[in-house]
């Protein structure tokens, strides 16, 4: 009898520190025991013991998932909050590791909304590589006016450009297309200097 009571101590020990599986084992033999001695109340409370474990187990279970669904959500939430802000590759980031999370929580509603976020980001990544691209194409373009002393055609792409990069909210890209086009500027006043003086010079030749 007394060998009985001290499996399931020993159980209750093991539970307590969260090694379920070694608690289980001691309880099992504790019942088994008990049975072979047609020791009834052993056995019972080897039992109580059995059932209330799996009960703490289920319990620090339900709890671990909430705290994982929690963080899951928060982590889906920066996400969301990021794409809202045009930050695209820090949305999919975060909408990856969320749909880490939920597949390992098993949440198929979840998984699904996520690819439907994750699709939606691809989408806008490539509408602004399509037009970074378009920048791109309009500023050498606009190099190659410039370097030609073409200066109002120089300023009609660099113009385009900045739209462009402004659309994309670049910023340093649009200050520095600011920069270009105040030397545009100096250019086509040198140039309408120079018109100005020739202009006069050709009538007091006259």
């Amino acid at each position: 009898y007394m060998s009985v009571y001290e499996l399931i101590s020993l159980g209750d020990t093991l539970a307590l520190g969260q090694q379920y599986d070694k608690a289980e084992e001691q309880y099992l033999t504790a019942k088994a025991l008990a049975a072979q001695l047609y020791f009834d109340t052993g056995r019972d409370d080897a039992m109580a013991a059995l059932e209330q474990m799996y009960a703490d187990q289920s319990e620090q279970q339900a709890q671990e998932d909430e705290k994982a669904q929690e963080t899951a959500a928060s982590v889906l939430a920066e996400g969301d909050a990021a794409f809202s802000k045009g930050d695209y590759e820090g949305a999919r980031a975060f909408y990856t590791t969320a749909l880490q999370k939920y597949t390992e929580l098993e949440d198929q509603a979840q998984i699904d909304a996520i690819n439907v976020k994750l699709a939606a980001v691809d989408s806008k990544l490539s509408a602004q590589a399509g037009l970074a691209a378009e920048a791109e194409g309009y500023m050498r373009q606009a190099e190659s006016q410039y370097a030609d002393k073409n200066y109002v055609q120089a300023k009609k792409y660099y113009l385009l450009a900045k739209d462009v990069y402004a659309e994309l909210e670049n910023d340093s890209k649009v200050s520095e297309v600011t920069r270009k086009l105040e030397l545009i500027e100096m250019g086509i006043s040198e140039e309408e200097q120079a018109a100005r003086e020739a202009e006069e010079a050709a009538k007091a030749a006259e």
